[in-house]
């Protein structure tokens, strides 16, 4: 992930969250829950157990390698550089929608 030109569009700040406050995105082109309301999800939509349950289901699917991702974090731990998810602060909450990093952030929700 290049930090840097990330940052070129957007105001970057490190923070620790737990993994409570993330939120998976339903939008993310890998898991998207539903095509006609891609980037139309409220944030009560996006924080409700039944949204982030379908999209846990989706992403848990063999083909998204989460269980392999699941044992090289226990075995290795995070690699310096590579760890970092990048969230969304969902507004009057303090729960923040998971941008880049959603089978990273499923890995560490098992």
């Amino acid at each position: 992930m290049d930090i840097p030109a990330i940052n070129h569009y957007f105001k970057l700040n490190p923070m620790q969250v737990s993994p409570k406050q993330l939120l998976l995105d339903p939008s993310n082109p890998r898991i998207t829950v539903d095509m006609k309301k891609r980037n139309d999800f409220s944030n009560s939509e996006l924080a409700s157990e039944e949204l982030q349950e379908e999209i846990l289901r989706k992403i848990n699917k063999d083909e998204h390698h989460v269980s392999e991702l699941i044992k090289s974090i226990g075995q290795s731990g995070f690699i310096d550089g590579l760890a970092n998810i990048i969230v969304k602060k969902i507004s009057t909450s303090n729960k923040y929608l998971v941008i880049e990093g959603n089978r990273r952030t499923t890995a560490i929700k098992h």
